[in-house]
């Protein structure tokens, strides 16, 4: 079963999650953070950041991404102070 899904089992679209995202935030009242747009692809950089700044393994984070390699968080990540 995916981590994400709708009735009858269906995944998500990339479309679906957009425009979810952009309608809370239209009913948070904002239009963007700090000037950028956000995306679903934003939440995940948000995700990892996090994650790696209160404790969590690299390994974890890649895997729970699903990245086949902790390289590319030890070139991005690693830069969040912990």
């Amino acid at each position: 079963m995916p981590l994400l899904s709708i009735r009858l089992g269906k995944r998500y679209t990339l479309s679906s999650i957009s425009t979810f995202l952009s309608k809370q935030m239209a009913a948070a009242g904002l239009t963007s953070i700090h000037g950028n747009r956000v995306t679903p692809h934003h939440l995940r950089h948000f995700f990892s950041q996090s994650a790696y700044a209160k404790g969590a393994p690299l390994d974890w984070i890649s895997e729970t991404l699903d990245h086949s390699s902790t390289q590319y968080y030890q070139k991005t990540i690693t830069s969040v102070a912990r």
